[in-house]
């Protein structure tokens, strides 16, 4: 009996799970007929009792087969699984409409935020401090300070805040840092115009500004006095009383132009009667005057007298050429040179030259005694020819005061020297000197202010180490050697005066730069007969000043001991330095 029913109880357990599972498939895919119900396999959906059996029933019975019951167990268990089904369905979308819904009550977050309940929440770390809801959390980690705090600021220079009519202000915090200090009032310049005020609070109403210290006030024209105004490295030497320096993209001297230099071409060209000392300084090619201005730079003032400071020259002594000897040699600069000397200030072929070497006219002085005082009034042309009392002839001093620019270190100027004692009068007593002497506040000038001289120290004169041009000596010289010894020593007896050295390569006597090495040809300017004179080459002296100084510089030429065998200068190419300069003289 149990046996009997176990089999058919198995049965119907398989057939119901087979059906449950079909009909949930319906349920899912739409698969349903019109009238809701699952079509079962085959196509037949009625129901029929036991073929053959045309017994009626009787009324009321609820006898039925064991298939009916199977098809209604199996019909009441596909409606529960097909009510699961659906159920597991609804469950799910139920669940997705909540989360777009949550999505939807907070209407979109912004940057580094996340929705919560409907809320845009910062995430982990970051911090809306802006108050500002289109940006989101911006700042990650806390708030520099809190949203619509206020202190009071100020960005002046320490010891300005509230001095004069400077004052603080107040910042107000927007969330991610502080906002503009409103209200501050910061230092400004002072107007020209006097009003009372203290703008640049530094307790004082009204005063001249001169911040770079360079004795120029912005309200009189300096146009750079600040650093800040980043007009120049060095606003000190940018003002009205500079020189306009080329090359370097700066309004030197405030005048609106950037390199527009003062003229050195002044020069009227050759003038050689009634010459004048500022027919002479503007040969030299220095032309700006101050014409009175306290603040201008340039010639103040010029002289031309006897080197003792009395009485003037011969006419011929001094004189503005188109070069020397006809030309021969040429200016270095512009048209002109100036010259001066103890005879004839005129070369071969110009106008009023003379083939004399001696055209003195025997008068003497004193001499410069700012010099002489130095030198216990002897005169020595090199430690090793012999000194002389101050005997000097034929004198010339040709002086020029001159107010430095007030951005120049240095200036500079070119000169050459001829003499007719070459060779005959070599290192005696006899020689002629010519001095620079300059009157200037720099430390470095020397104490008997000469500012030409050579390697030792020694001043310009034919016993000079840069005699240079001229028609080399032999040793023993036949023709000079027993005037020469007679006259000057030789002490070490190698054939030439103790100013020179006998180099027995060559058999020449030699200064420290050669014998000669220059050549005879520019004494031709000088002198028909190069073998009766001698030069230097054109010489190179640089002197440092004080910016803004009046400096007086002196130029001498004289004959030593007697009037006889002249020498002569030219000058020429004055030039100013805006950097640092060292005292030179140099070829």
């Amino acid at each position: 009996m149990i046996a009997s029913l176990v089999r058919p109880l198995g049965s119907r357990l398989v057939n119901r799970l087979f059906w449950a599972v079909f009909l949930m498939s319906i349920a899912l895919f739409g698969c349903a007929d019109a009238g809701g119900r699952a079509a079962l396999p085959g196509g037949d959906d009625t129901t029929t009792t036991g073929e053959g059996d045309n017994t009626e029933e009787p009324s009321g019975s609820s006898v039925s087969t064991d298939d009916d019951a199977t098809d209604a167990s199996d019909a009441t268990d596909t409606d529960d699984a097909s009510d699961d089904a659906s159920g597991d369905v609804t469950d799910g979308t139920d669940a997705s409409d909540d989360n777009q819904d949550e999505e939807d009550d907070c209407g979109g977050c912004a940057d580094n935020q996340v929705c919560n309940d409907g809320v845009c929440d910062c995430f982990e770390g970051f911090t809306d401090c802006d108050l500002v809801a289109t940006n989101g959390c911006e700042t990650l980690g806390e708030c520099e300070c809190e949203y619509g705090e206020e202190r009071a600021c100020y960005f002046g220079p320490i010891g300005t805040e509230n001095v004069g009519t400077c004052r603080s202000g107040i910042e107000i915090c927007n969330g991610i840092g502080w906002g503009f200090c409103e209200g501050s009032i910061l230092p400004e310049q002072e107007p020209c115009a006097q009003d009372g005020l203290d703008q640049d609070c530094d307790g004082l109403t009204d005063e001249p500004e001169d911040e770079d210290g360079d004795g120029w006030f912005r309200c009189d024209g300096d146009c750079c006095d600040s650093i800040f105004q980043q007009c120049a490295e060095n606003p000190a030497l940018v003002n009205p009383g500079a020189y306009e320096f080329v090359g370097n993209e700066i309004d030197d001297d405030c005048d609106g132009e950037i390199d527009n230099v003062s003229p050195t071409d002044c020069s009227g060209g050759s003038v050689t009667s009634g010459v004048t000392a500022d027919n002479m300084v503007m040969a030299m090619d220095l032309c700006q005057y101050t014409e009175g201005d306290p603040d201008k730079w340039g010639v103040v003032s010029t002289g031309l007298t006897n080197s003792n400071g009395i009485g003037t020259p011969q006419d011929i002594q001094v004189g503005v050429l188109n070069g020397l000897g006809a030309g021969l040699v040429a200016p270095l600069a512009n048209s002109t040179v100036a010259v001066i000397s103890s005879g004839d200030a005129r070369g071969v072929g110009d106008p009023g030259y003379t083939s004399s070497k001696s055209d003195g006219s025997l008068t003497a002085d004193s001499g410069p005694s700012d010099y002489l005082a130095v030198h216990g009034n002897q005169l020595q042309t090199s430690a090793s020819c012999p000194a002389t009392n101050a005997f000097v002839y034929d004198t010339v001093r040709l002086s020029m005061t001159v107010r430095v620019p007030t951005n120049a270190q240095g200036f500079q100027y070119d000169f050459r020297f001829w003499t007719y004692e070459y060779p005959l009068y070599i290192c005696t007593q006899y020689n002629d000197f010519f001095l620079a002497l300059l009157d200037s506040e720099h430390p470095d000038i020397p104490e008997d202010k000469n500012i030409s001289f050579d390697a030792a120290g020694n001043p310009v004169s034919v016993n000079n180490a840069f005699f240079t041009t001229c028609d080399a000596l032999e040793c023993y010289d036949s023709d000079h050697f027993f005037t020469q010894t007679f006259l000057a020593p030789d002490n070490n007896s190698d054939g030439c005066v103790d100013a020179l050295t006998c180099n027995s390569s060559t058999n020449q006597c030699e200064t420290s730069l050669g014998a000669c090495p220059d050549g005879s040809g520019d004494v031709l300017a000088f002198t028909s007969n190069v073998e009766e004179a001698g030069a230097t080459g054109w010489l190179t002296t640089s002197a440092p000043v004080v910016p803004g100084e009046e400096i007086t510089l002196n130029f001498h030429i004289w004959d030593t001991g007697d009037s006889a065998y002249d020498s002569l200068v030219i000058i020429d190419n004055f030039q100013w330095l805006v950097e640092p300069t060292e005292l030179s003289t140099k070829n």
